[in-house]
């Protein structure tokens, strides 16, 4: 997306004067100013808000815990997966081996 980037002074200043001009463009400059400062505050305090006070969305070190604990999980069950199959492989050449046995 591209945006317009207009010198709204250059249209303004002579219709009011240079002065007067500046004096507004340096009003319209500290409210810009003012409303992304505010924007960004707002953002960090519900940001913490949410986290710390509410416990609704886990914090960063929670989450990065909680992967990391949940890959040490899938691999305790992958390599209980592989215990398993190899349990069974013996159980059945057991099997295999006293079925073949003297009938």
């Amino acid at each position: 997306m591209t945006t317009l980037d207009l010198e709204w002074e250059d249209f303004l200043a002579p219709l009011l004067g240079d002065p007067v001009t500046h004096g507004v463009g340096q009003v319209v400059d500290r409210l810009e100013r003012a409303a992304r400062d505010s924007r960004s505050r707002l953002g960090r305090n519900l940001e913490d808000y949410l986290k710390e006070e509410r416990r609704l969305v886990p914090h960063h070190v929670e989450r990065h815990e909680f992967t990391e604990n949940l890959q040490a999980l899938r691999l305790q069950l992958d390599r209980a997966g592989a215990r398993l199959d190899r349990l069974d492989a013996h159980l059945d050449a057991r099997l295999d081996t006293s079925s073949n046995g003297p009938d």
